[in-house]
């Protein structure tokens, strides 16, 4: 055979004119998932924050039902994504440490659990007037909620960068793991100089 016979693959052609992989759909519910889904984990991390600090119990109160609230609302837009419920069912079917859509969806059901669960514990008790088993309840899991939540807010820059295409596939700083600094919402550093009163846009990981 002649070695001009076999074809060739490549980014640009494909192969026999296909692309070699499928273009991810991003649909309008993903980057309000990733909104709302880490705006609740932070608000679980401050509540169980400000409850340890004594802080104002209104500021722990409300951030608790943020987080409760984000969470159910995460995993509504989330199945509303997958086009069918049992879909995210058949997520739960397996857990796979190595694969960021396996870890978010477990950490999704049991974030929205314990948040849920922190939630209404507390409110129960303030009705009650102080109930112990509520308040044991409470007190598992808030922190739980916290504990989820530093993964409900960060691991969606995992899945971002390190799925076949990631999102910003055709941005020039190419694929240097934007997920270790997505939870600040950037990947460029921003330095102020005084030369001019200019900002200098400059990236962490280049030597």
């Amino acid at each position: 055979m002649r070695p001009d016979a076999v074809p060739h693959a490549s980014g640009e052609t494909g192969y026999y004119g296909l692309p070699l992989l499928k273009k991810p759909v991003w649909t309008w519910e993903v980057p309000l998932y990733f909104f709302v889904g880490g705006a609740a984990g932070a608000a679980s991390i401050i509540a169980a924050t400000a409850e340890w600090a004594d802080a104002d119990v209104t500021l722990v109160r409300d951030a608790e039902w943020m987080a409760a609230a984000g969470g159910a609302v995460s995993a509504a837009l989330l199945t509303a994504d997958l086009g069918r419920p049992e879909r995210f069912l058949n997520m739960l079917r397996v857990f796979k440490p190595q694969s960021a859509m396996s870890v978010g969806s477990w950490t999704l059901t049991a974030f929205s659990s314990t948040s849920s669960a922190s939630a209404f514990a507390a409110a129960m008790d303030r009705r009650l007037g102080g109930s112990a088993p509520v308040r044991l309840v409470h007190d598992v899991a808030a922190p739980a909620a916290a504990l989820l939540g530093t993964v409900m807010s960060t691991y969606t820059g995992v899945l971002v960068a390190d799925t076949a295409i990631p999102v910003w596939y055709n941005l020039d700083f190419g694929h240097t793991y934007p997920q270790l600094i997505f939870p600040i919402g950037a990947h460029a550093t921003l330095k102020s100089t005084n030369e001019g009163g200019t900002i200098t846009t400059t990236n962490p990981f280049q030597k």
